[in-house]
């Protein structure tokens, strides 16, 4: 399994591709219950758009889980936390993609990959150390 979605691939390639829910936007619901309803109606209005839908726990990504939500995108849960979670999808039988960010580098990923997760979403590819360059001119002649 790649460590990139599966085959090296870029897990959303702009924002319109998918409708990311972060935990942040699930407060504006008075229960999980109704924000499970409203991404129901949500799905119905733009059927060809995944919803994913982002989890700080595992009993978070179990209620998901139980609601069959078309992609979890956990943020930092622990090594732990993601194997139970890949074994809840895995007993529940459902299609729910998991993927796994926040934190993860090259250093670690392989761990993120054995744990059964989909996909890895990552920025640590993005970022460089600072280089130090310099220059001499020189005058000829």
């Amino acid at each position: 399994k790649s460590v990139l979605n599966g085959g090296g691939m870029i897990h959303r390639l702009n924002l319109s591709e998918t409708i990311l829910f972060f935990a942040n936007h699930r407060v504006i619901y008075a229960t999980n219950e109704e924000f499970l309803k409203a991404l129901s109606q949500i799905q119905k209005k733009v059927p060809e758009k995944k919803i994913v839908v982002e989890a700080k726990s595992f009993e978070d990504a179990k209620m998901l889980l139980d609601a069959n939500v078309a992609v979890i995108q956990t943020d930092k849960l622990s090594l732990t936390d993601l194997e139970k979670t890949v074994a809840f999808k895995q007993s529940a039988s459902v299609q729910t993609k998991i993927v796994a960010a926040g934190g993860i580098d090259k250093d670690n990923c392989k761990d993120y990959v054995k744990t059964g997760i989909d996909a890895i979403v990552t920025s640590s590819v993005y970022g460089a150390k600072i280089s130090d360059l310099g220059a001499k001119i020189a005058i000829s002649g």
